[in-house]
């Protein structure tokens, strides 16, 4: 019998004490220009990605906006495969590394997908380093994402979900 969580969106963003502590240090668009939440335009097109009937996500893309304006991470412009290793080498040494990307990796040509792996594990090499990636692979489930965690030694798939939380299954 297969199991799936079915979701209901009652997150909020909210800014707390960790948050102040620990904000994004980087952040790196795939390529192109990287959307600023701080800039209307950005915004306005950021929430036209959102499908109109979405009422959660629209509501935390403008809980996430108002955070972003007050906390403005770093962005840059470029290919996020190019430029990851200039990213990571200007993260002190003593600051957690996360490599997150969600639904980024399928929009990749195989050969970039496998620059990424390997530029990943290179820095895992020289420091902690985790990436949770999202990634069109679970075969199971129509449509579904799986979530691999890599924390610098091993690859493991924690679990699967439908692009827009409705639900996830655990795969552990």
């Amino acid at each position: 019998m297969v199991r799936r969580l079915v979701c209901r969106n009652v997150s909020s963003v909210r800014e707390t004490g960790a948050w102040r502590r620990r904000r994004p240090v980087s952040a790196l668009a795939r390529r192109g220009n990287p959307a600023e939440a701080r800039h209307e335009t950005d915004a306005r097109w950021l929430r036209a990605l959102v499908w109109p009937e979405h009422e959660d996500r629209h509501r935390l893309l403008r809980q996430a906006t108002n955070v972003a304006r007050r906390h403005p991470p770093e962005l840059r412009q470029g290919d996020a495969v190019e430029e990851l290793p200039d990213v990571l080498a200007g993260i002190p040494s003593d600051v957690p590394v996360c490599v997150f990307d969600t639904q980024m990796r399928y929009q990749l040509p195989e050969t970039a997908q496998d620059r990424l792996r390997t530029r990943i594990e290179t820095a895992a090499e020289e420091r902690p380093l985790h990436w949770l990636s999202g990634h069109a692979s679970a075969d199971e489930w129509a449509s579904a994402f799986g979530l691999e965690w890599f924390d610098g030694e091993e690859y493991r798939r924690l679990l699967a979900y439908e692009q827009h939380g409705k639900w996830l299954r655990w795969v552990r």
